[in-house]
């Protein structure tokens, strides 16, 4: 099943904004509701798994295996959602199978970065929170320039860092923005619903979990995409041709 284009003409930003880049990451996630969301559901399954079998008393060793889970398989969502943003992006129809396979091409390069990332990031928020949030804003696109440049590890990393340079304030405050959403949405699901029903708040829990995925993945795509443009004078065909 292949979901429609949507409008986007010729979408090359002439610099870089973070407010566009948010407003055009809502944009694409909706009109590609569906298809997106539904590779960001399946990739956060194993999260509602643990999540499941926590609620039910049955520990799993503890926060940081939660931790390690939505990394690891958020990223590899990331992956996989990247190939679908270019393809809304080139005003294409976006396959789920095909989003899918993409991401999974990249999977072990994709897996090292992430858990790289992660354990820096994870370093970082340990020392007081400033050095994490710096962590990553620059290792923000790593995922995306991972499977777009077909680079190894620790050259996306290295890739990102060189993306982000001059930009890390405004993508601070992107995180930021989507964080205290995330935050906000949790607090509320756990006040309104643990006291009711186990069950429907582990479901509202995963449908809001890979929601904020799907959104943070093209978010994130979509600010690689506008680096790229704002910093080399790419074009959208030339950043995708790696795809054809």
């Amino acid at each position: 099943m292949t979901s429609g284009p949507g409008d986007y003409g010729t979408y090359e930003p002439a610099r870089f904004s973070v407010t566009l880049a948010l407003s055009r990451a809502i944009e694409v996630l909706f009109q590609n509701f569906f298809t997106i969301f539904a590779i960001s559901a399946l990739a956060t399954v194993p999260l509602g798994i643990y999540t499941w079998l926590e609620a039910h008393g049955i520990k799993g060793g503890g926060s940081w295996v939660s931790l390690l889970i939505n990394g690891v398989f958020s990223a590899l969502s990331t992956a996989m959602i990247v190939f679908a943003t270019f393809q809304a992006l080139r005003s294409r129809g976006i396959n789920p199978g095909e989003s899918i396979v993409r991401g999974l091409q990249r999977f072990w390069p994709v897996f090292w970065a992430s858990v790289l990332v992660g354990i820096v990031t994870g370093i970082g928020f340990l020392l007081l929170l400033v050095p994490g949030f710096i962590a990553t804003c620059v290792w923000y696109v790593t995922i995306p320039a991972c499977v777009v440049e077909r680079l190894g590890s620790t050259e996306s990393m290295s890739r990102s860092s060189d993306l982000t340079a001059g930009y890390r304030w405004p993508i601070f405050g992107a995180v930021l923005v989507v964080g205290i959403v995330e935050i906000a949405g949790i607090a509320v699901i756990g006040a309104l619903l643990r006291p009711e029903t186990l069950v429907a708040y582990v479901l509202v829990y995963f449908v809001f979990i890979a929601l904020v995925r799907a959104y943070e993945s093209v978010l994130a795509t979509i600010i690689y995409h506008d680096l790229r443009v704002a910093k080399e004078g790419v074009d959208i065909e030339q950043l995708a041709a790696v795809f054809d």
